[in-house]
């Protein structure tokens, strides 16, 4: 039987986490917070190492995937509702981006079709394509995130972090935001199979690690967006990113370097999309089984609708964290119902 690496999974927990680091969770998380950001995102970081934990026991119940071990149809028909609704969003966000970002005068509709059938060529596949490209791909990932990083460096001002204020007032009832849009995302891994893990025994330890490396990660992309925007104009754009690599212009005559830049940023996204429609993809074969010699015929499907919806509709942001904690509390409650048992 094949198998994936363990490095392989912290790879895909990388990009999932990061999805909407820039594409709404810090211009919503600073135009609630402001200046409490920086105490908001520490105490929130600790706060996700609960659902790590959760997502660990899980992974580890048995060598299949979280549908075999729910069992009930019911369950499973809620669960892949929720990642259909949550793929919609998310394809609505990284829409916007690409033609906020590219493609300014081009209606969305080509931009679905061109996206969403790369989607597609991805979630046709088995899990082991899906892993194997997300590895190709990370190591160019990184290669642009040092980059970013040493660029930027130049435009840092550590006074427009300040001042810094550590009142609790009002941080825990905005904890949402960091859970919703980059913790309960991860529990979407739960549809890769333990069993074709190598070295599984060892995996909660290293994704715990993930989690904290990211964790880091993200806490420092923060405080230089912050330092180089200011808190007022980091909540007043939607695409913050976008707004800090415009001012990078490389050795005085390449421009528009933020085309390049904005890479990363849209391979957070379409791996999470991806994910979420695997896992739709999944979760429909478990409630009506199909022949393998047809089996493109489910995403090919999902596809289509996602494609369709995304299209005429934009999910709200509130509807989304409705679904998602719903999503966290059915975990939450098989988990109980496990240790109890």
């Amino acid at each position: 039987m094949k198998k994936i690496h363990s490095i392989e999974l912290s790879f895909l927990l990388f990009y999932i986490i990061q999805a909407f680091l820039f594409s709404g969770f810090i211009s919503k998380s600073i135009g609630l917070v402001s200046y409490k950001f920086i105490l908001f995102l520490i105490i929130n970081i600790f706060l996700g190492i609960g659902i790590i934990f959760l997502f660990n026991y899980l992974f580890n119940l048995s060598n299949k995937n979280i549908f075999y071990n729910i069992k009930s149809k019911f369950i499973v028909f809620i669960l892949i509702f929720i990642a259909f609704i949550f793929s919609i969003y998310s394809v609505n966000n990284i829409i916007s981006y690409i033609n906020y970002v590219y493609l300014k005068d081009i209606d969305k509709i080509f931009i679905i079709f061109s996206f969403i059938s790369l989607v597609f060529c991805f979630i046709k596949n088995d899990i082991y394509s899906f892993f194997r490209c997300s590895t190709i791909i990370f190591y160019f990932y990184i290669f642009l995130e040092v980059i970013t990083f040493i660029l930027l460096l130049f435009y840092i001002d550590f006074s427009n972090i300040l001042p810094i204020s550590f009142e609790f007032n009002n941080i825990m009832d905005h904890s949402y935001i960091f859970i919703c849009l980059l913790v309960i995302p991860i529990l979407f891994l739960l549809i890769v199979p333990r069993g074709i893990i190598k070295n599984n025994s060892c995996m909660s330890k290293k994704i715990f690690i993930t989690y904290l490396l990211i964790s880091l990660i993200i806490f420092i992309k923060s405080v230089i967006s912050i330092s180089i925007l200011g808190y007022k104009s980091i909540s007043i754009y939607n695409y913050s990113d976008v707004v800090i690599y415009k001012n990078i212009n490389l050795f005085s005559f390449i421009e528009r370097f933020e085309w390049l830049l904005c890479f990363n940023s849209i391979t957070n996204m379409f791996f999470i999309i991806s994910l979420c429609l695997f896992y739709v993809k999944e979760g429909i074969n478990y409630i009506l089984p199909i022949k393998k010699n047809i089996s493109y015929l489910y995403p090919l499907f999902i596809c289509i609708v996602v494609s369709f919806i995304s299209y005429f509709y934009i999910i709200s942001f509130n509807y989304i964290v409705f679904l998602l904690i719903l999503f966290l509390l059915i975990h939450l409650t098989f988990c109980l119902f496990k240790l109890i048992k």
